[in-house]
């Protein structure tokens, strides 16, 4: 259940990073709805989460292929994305390239994650966050793709 409640915590700290873009970050409206539009998604993804804490964790877990100290140190590179946009001002194509990175690589956590769990229906929920991640990042790109900004 601690895997779980820092998968929260990074679900939590994505939701504040791109909301904090979509109020303060540089970018035209069309990027700050996409800000917006990522930012509940990362509350629904909690909010998925929640419920899994509320189970019982007797036999939730089949094996953690994610180590602990791999999920605590992904909690803190969130943490300290959500420093960078909050505490410095950040140009347009860094806040994209941070956010595209961010949902790469949480996309491979959710994927790992998706494999520790005995019940289909949660590996599936864990499969589809890791998905969305994967949407999340493509559509990242395609507001790049329309834009002139080269963002890798």
């Amino acid at each position: 259940m601690q895997l779980l409640q820092i998968c929260l915590e990074i679900e939590e700290t994505l939701a504040k990073i791109y909301r904090h873009l979509e109020q303060y970050g540089p970018g035209d409206e069309a990027l700050r709805n996409l800000w917006r539009q990522l930012a509940a998604d990362e509350d629904q993804h909690a909010l998925q989460i929640r419920f899994l804490l509320r189970l019982p964790s007797e036999g939730l877990v089949k094996e953690a292929r994610l180590p602990l100290d791999t999920a605590t140190a992904m909690r803190g590179y969130a943490k300290k994305a959500l420093r960078e946009v909050t505490e410095k001002t950040i140009s347009e194509a860094t806040a994209l390239q941070l956010a595209r990175k961010l949902e790469k690589d949480f996309s491979q956590v959710h994927a790992t994650v998706a494999m520790d769990y005995q019940q289909e229906q949660t590996r599936s929920m864990f499969a589809a966050l890791a998905k969305a991640d994967q949407d999340h990042e493509r559509m990242l790109a395609d507001y790049c793709s329309k834009t002139t900004l080269e963002v890798g």
